[in-house]
Protein backbone atom coordinates (compact mmCIF):
# COMPACT_ATOMS: atom_id res chain seq x y z
CA UNK A 1 0.00 0.00 0.00
CA UNK A 2 1.12 3.49 -0.68
CA UNK A 3 2.90 5.16 2.26
CA UNK A 4 1.36 8.61 1.24
CA UNK A 5 -2.42 6.77 1.68
CA UNK A 6 -1.39 4.52 4.76
CA UNK A 7 -0.62 8.13 6.24
CA UNK A 8 -4.17 9.58 5.41
CA UNK A 9 -5.98 6.31 6.31
CA UNK A 10 -3.80 6.49 9.41
CA UNK A 11 -4.71 10.17 10.24
CA UNK A 12 -8.60 10.16 9.22
CA UNK A 13 -8.65 6.87 12.04
CA UNK A 14 -7.38 9.46 15.25
CA UNK A 15 -9.64 11.98 14.20
CA UNK A 16 -12.86 9.94 13.69
CA UNK A 17 -11.76 8.36 17.01
CA UNK A 18 -11.09 11.80 18.89
CA UNK A 19 -14.32 12.79 17.74
CA UNK A 20 -16.84 10.33 18.99
CA UNK A 21 -14.79 10.05 22.28
CA UNK A 22 -15.28 13.86 22.70
CA UNK A 23 -18.87 13.44 21.64
CA UNK A 24 -19.84 11.06 24.88
CA UNK A 25 -17.35 13.13 26.90
CA UNK A 26 -18.76 16.25 25.74
CA UNK A 27 -22.23 15.72 26.40
CA UNK A 28 -21.54 14.06 30.18
CA UNK A 29 -19.07 16.76 30.84
CA UNK A 30 -22.30 19.38 30.14
CA UNK A 31 -25.07 17.25 31.54
CA UNK A 32 -22.95 16.94 34.96
CA UNK A 33 -22.33 20.98 34.79
CA UNK A 34 -25.71 21.58 34.36
CA UNK A 35 -26.81 19.79 37.47
CA UNK A 36 -24.17 20.82 40.03
CA UNK A 37 -23.86 24.26 38.86
CA UNK A 38 -26.98 25.00 40.65
CA UNK A 39 -27.89 27.87 38.68
CA UNK A 40 -28.53 26.31 35.78
CA UNK A 41 -31.18 24.12 37.37
CA UNK A 42 -33.52 25.12 39.83
CA UNK A 43 -34.34 23.28 42.79
CA UNK A 44 -37.39 22.04 41.85
CA UNK A 45 -36.20 20.92 38.09
CA UNK A 46 -33.18 18.97 39.81
CA UNK A 47 -35.71 17.01 41.98
CA UNK A 48 -36.91 15.87 39.06
CA UNK A 49 -34.56 15.27 37.15
CA UNK A 50 -32.86 13.03 40.17
CA UNK A 51 -35.91 11.54 40.86
CA UNK A 52 -36.86 11.09 36.84
CA UNK A 53 -33.59 9.90 36.08
CA UNK A 54 -33.35 7.19 38.93
CA UNK A 55 -30.12 5.34 39.92
CA UNK A 56 -29.87 3.88 36.54
CA UNK A 57 -28.04 7.08 35.65
CA UNK A 58 -27.42 7.76 39.31
CA UNK A 59 -29.98 10.76 38.99
CA UNK A 60 -27.91 12.58 36.70
CA UNK A 61 -27.87 14.20 34.06
CA UNK A 62 -24.08 13.03 33.26
CA UNK A 63 -24.72 9.50 32.38
CA UNK A 64 -27.92 9.65 30.86
CA UNK A 65 -26.65 12.76 28.07
CA UNK A 66 -25.31 10.12 25.98
CA UNK A 67 -28.33 7.72 25.73
CA UNK A 68 -30.32 9.37 22.35
CA UNK A 69 -26.82 8.96 20.39
CA UNK A 70 -26.04 5.45 22.11
CA UNK A 71 -30.02 4.02 20.24
CA UNK A 72 -30.10 6.26 17.61
CA UNK A 73 -28.41 3.67 15.57
CA UNK A 74 -31.37 0.89 17.03
CA UNK A 75 -34.04 -0.03 15.10
CA UNK A 76 -36.58 1.29 17.02
CA UNK A 77 -35.24 4.69 17.37
CA UNK A 78 -34.11 5.22 13.85
CA UNK A 79 -36.64 7.11 13.41
CA UNK A 80 -34.47 9.88 15.91
CA UNK A 81 -31.72 10.14 13.38
CA UNK A 82 -33.12 14.17 12.18
CA UNK A 83 -33.42 15.18 15.76
CA UNK A 84 -29.22 15.17 16.45
CA UNK A 85 -28.75 18.28 14.23
CA UNK A 86 -30.15 21.37 12.52
CA UNK A 87 -28.36 21.70 8.98
CA UNK A 88 -28.44 25.48 8.70
CA UNK A 89 -28.72 26.95 5.25
CA UNK A 90 -27.19 29.93 5.96
CA UNK A 91 -23.14 31.44 4.77
CA UNK A 92 -20.90 31.35 6.72
CA UNK A 93 -18.85 33.23 7.87
CA UNK A 94 -20.75 35.95 5.99
CA UNK A 95 -24.08 35.03 7.33
CA UNK A 96 -24.24 32.57 10.28
CA UNK A 97 -27.98 32.16 11.31
CA UNK A 98 -30.23 29.43 12.55
CA UNK A 99 -33.71 29.74 11.29
CA UNK A 100 -36.53 26.95 12.30
CA UNK A 101 -38.78 27.61 9.24
CA UNK A 102 -35.72 27.70 6.73
CA UNK A 103 -33.40 25.07 8.84
CA UNK A 104 -36.48 22.56 10.01
CA UNK A 105 -38.88 22.40 7.21
CA UNK A 106 -39.97 18.93 7.68
CA UNK A 107 -39.85 18.93 11.63
CA UNK A 108 -37.43 16.71 11.13
CA UNK A 109 -34.69 18.51 13.14
CA UNK A 110 -33.18 19.39 16.60
CA UNK A 111 -35.15 22.09 17.39
CA UNK A 112 -38.71 20.57 16.58
CA UNK A 113 -37.08 17.80 18.94
CA UNK A 114 -36.16 20.26 21.95
CA UNK A 115 -39.44 21.69 21.33
CA UNK A 116 -41.35 18.15 21.26
CA UNK A 117 -39.57 16.72 24.23
CA UNK A 118 -39.81 19.83 26.33
CA UNK A 119 -43.47 19.33 26.36
CA UNK A 120 -43.57 15.88 26.70
CA UNK A 121 -41.40 15.63 29.90
CA UNK A 122 -43.90 18.00 31.60
CA UNK A 123 -46.49 16.02 30.45
CA UNK A 124 -48.26 13.93 33.40
CA UNK A 125 -50.92 12.09 31.79
CA UNK A 126 -47.41 10.68 30.24
CA UNK A 127 -46.10 7.47 32.25
CA UNK A 128 -42.39 7.61 34.16
CA UNK A 129 -40.93 5.50 31.31
CA UNK A 130 -42.15 7.79 28.64
CA UNK A 131 -41.06 11.36 30.68
CA UNK A 132 -38.20 9.76 31.53
CA UNK A 133 -37.34 9.02 27.56
CA UNK A 134 -37.87 12.45 27.04
CA UNK A 135 -35.69 14.26 29.76
CA UNK A 136 -33.19 12.05 27.84
CA UNK A 137 -33.65 13.41 24.22
CA UNK A 138 -33.45 16.71 25.78
CA UNK A 139 -30.15 16.00 27.62
CA UNK A 140 -28.49 14.76 24.46
CA UNK A 141 -30.10 17.30 21.96
CA UNK A 142 -29.38 20.21 23.95
CA UNK A 143 -25.61 19.89 24.20
CA UNK A 144 -25.18 19.29 20.68
CA UNK A 145 -27.50 22.73 19.56
CA UNK A 146 -24.61 24.33 17.93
Amino acid sequence: MNTHLMLVLWAVNLLIGGVAAWGALGHETVGYVAQQVHQFLAPKALSFVQSSLGSQYSESLGPAATWADDVRSEAAYSWSAGFHFVDAEDSPPSSCSVSESRDCGSGQCILTAIANYTTRVVKTSLNATQRQEALKFIGTTTYVAH
